[in-house]
Parts: C-alpha cells; sequence; structure tokens
C-alpha cells in the first residue's frame, strides 16, 4: 500500500455507478484513483475530499463499460447531487 490519502465515499453500485474492481486503480481525473472495489454502499478514492466528481464526461465511462453516454446518467439515483458546469 502506498503512503497518501484515501476516502472513502458514500456512492456504489447501489446508487446506479457501476460495478467493478479497481485493483491498481483506475484513473478518473489528474491525479485521482478508485482504489479496489465499487461495492454496493461505497468506494474509495486516493484523496483527501469532502466533495469528489465523479462523472465529469460520461463519455468516458461510456466507453469503459461498452455503453451510451445516455446510460450511464440515467442509471444514477435520482437523489444524488448533480451539477451541470
Amino acid at each position: 500500500t502506498k503512503k497518501g490519502y484515501y476516502s472513502t465515499y458514500d456512492i456504489g453500485y447501489g446508487d446506479g455507478f457501476f460495478r467493478f474492481d479497481a485493483k491498481s486503480g483506475f484513473k478518473i481525473g489528474k491525479d485521482r484513483f478508485i482504489i479496489g472495489k465499487v461495492s454496493m454502499d461505497n468506494m474509495s478514492i486516493n484523496k483527501k475530499s469532502k466533495e469528489i466528481c465523479l462523472i465529469k464526461d460520461a463519455n468516458f465511462w461510456a466507453k469503459k463499460f461498452n455503453t451510451i453516454p445516455y446510460e450511464i446518467l440515467v442509471k444514477l439515483n435520482p437523489t444524488l447531487t448533480r451539477s451541470v458546469v
């Protein structure tokens, strides 16, 4: 295990995010990685932040999971906070 900060967030495949295992880390931003398995209720990321942007570009996730961007967005639980920037 590398030294650094790791945070756990209350979002998982129960919230409509895809279930997958990022054994060696899955890059989601400039210096952010999902670490380990995305579980039903949470996931871990290698940064110390109260909030995180998981889906900056739905096309990125659509390519990862061999689907279309629409499916990425509509699968998410409607109670999750969304910000369009």
